[in-house]
């Protein structure tokens, strides 16, 4: 009975940080054009912006990551707090002070690359809890971020018409202290465990991804995980391009741009039932057939965002962001905490940031805002088709790959290696 309590109030503690941190985010990523564009900044100055900060955050995070394994004294929450505490401080400066151009975006710039890079400790607070024992849900708390960052929009997109853009940055500030309270309040956790052992391999690890001495090594012993991270990776960077500029899509299509507030909720608020019913669903059937929807799934969502004529369309297309996006995200984390060795595990989380957030992040507010300013958007939503198209394909052909080798190891066919629940044992059969 005590123990289901403990797990319970988890459960709950956990429920809010992930709450408070997508919501808080939603300040951050989910109005990135509307507050630089209030600074006078334009649209390849704003895909810099955030694309560098992308980018920068695939060394950032890692590098951190490093910190926590080899200082395991101190628990990723409080680390959480520190980097997060940062951020929020200069978010609040750049809403409060006139600066230059170069500044506020090098300052916005650092906040975003923070914001990102605290997400894979996020994802292993949890991860680490459950390999403590704990019972701990990572889907349906991982919804609440997404209802959070729904409601968020709704709210945040009226405060910044109403008021002006500058709230943003406070709300952000607001949101980061809160969220330092609720990991106060959460069981302390830390980067490798309280095994020794397991926190030099954690480090040896990680200092390898930051030299890159062992890569190749990595790539070798998880390829199918490398293999839909560029995938997804190349999906998420069209997403998050046509996220960045969907007030440009709506004012391209003659419609209100205070449509973006709904936009971003009705995109947000379906990931919810994705993320809570995946881990049941990924039990029954296994984690391969829900990655094959799920890529199958993204390329639907972004072909009707960019190929979209009319608001109906475009809010489909939107509304598909929970089986595909919340799909994936839900399965590669917990695939990283459970299938990677103990000393990866970490690196793996920092590896789906950076694939996706990162790299993709990069790609996608960078080339979109010099591509919207020099060929303009309906050039840029073609690009993002080809390039949707691109990534579903690596992504199935890595699924293929992965069953034609386990048809090989096991004379059973490809539809059924595809369907098998036995998911586990993936990367040692591609290796």
């Amino acid at each position: 009975m005590r123990q289901e309590k403990t797990d319970s109030r988890l459960q709950v503690q956990y429920s809010l940080a992930q709450g408070l941190y997508w919501g808080a985010g939603c300040a951050l990523t989910g109005f990135t054009a509307v507050f630089l564009q209030s600074r006078g900044l334009g649209n390849t100055e704003i895909g810099l912006t955030a694309g560098l900060a992308s980018l920068a955050s695939c060394f950032v995070s890692p590098l951190l990551s490093k910190v926590a394994a080899r200082w395991n004294g101190i628990s990723l929450q409080v680390y959480m707090m520190m980097y997060l505490g940062l951020s929020g401080l200069l978010y609040a400066l750049l809403a409060l002070l006139p600066l230059p151009d170069w500044l506020i975006m090098a300052g916005y710039g650092m906040t975003f690359c923070l914001f990102l890079a605290m997400n894979p400790f996020l994802s292993q607070i949890s991860m680490n809890c459950i390999a403590q024992g704990l019972r701990l849900k990572f889907g349906p708390a991982r919804g609440v971020g997404s209802i959070s960052f729904a409601a968020a929009a709704m709210i945040l997109a009226q405060l910044s018409s109403w008021l002006e853009p500058g709230c943003l940055g406070w709300i952000y500030a607001a949101g980061t202290a809160c969220l330092s309270v609720v990991l106060l309040w959460m069981p302390q956790v830390y980067a490798a465990g309280d095994d020794c052992r397991q926190a030099a391999e954690a480090d040896s690890e990680l200092s390898a991804q930051v030299t890159g001495k062992r890569q190749g090594c990595l790539f070798g012993k998880y390829p199918l995980f490398f293999v839909l991270l560029a995938g997804f990776g190349l999906c998420y960077m069209v997403a998050s391009c046509m996220q960045t500029y969907l007030v440009n899509i709506l004012e391209d299509m003659h419609l209100d741009p205070s449509l973006l507030g709904i936009s971003l909720f009705l995109m947000a608020a379906s990931e919810l039932p994705v993320m809570v019913l995946t881990p049941r669903i990924r039990q029954r059937m296994g984690s391969l057939p829900l990655l094959l929807a799920a890529a199958l799934c993204y390329g639907c969502r972004n072909l009707l965002v960019a190929q979209a004529s009319s608001f109906a369309m475009l809010l489909t297309g939107l509304m598909c962001q929970g089986i595909s996006f919340g799909l994936f995200t839900t399965v590669i984390t917990e695939y990283a905490g459970s299938v990677l060795e103990p000393g990866d595990r970490l690196t793996g989380q920092s590896w789906i940031a950076i694939a996706t957030t990162g790299l993709g992040g990069m790609a996608g507010n960078l080339f979109g805002g010099i591509l919207q300013d020099t060929l303009g958007l309906p050039v840029l939503l073609q690009l993002c088709s080809v390039m949707t198209v691109a990534g579903v394909a690596i992504a199935v052909a890595g699924l293929v790959r992965a069953a034609v080798l386990r048809e090989m190891a096991g004379h059973v066919g490809i539809v059924r290696r595809l369907l098998s629940p036995d998911w586990r044992t993936q990367d040692s059969m591609v290796k």
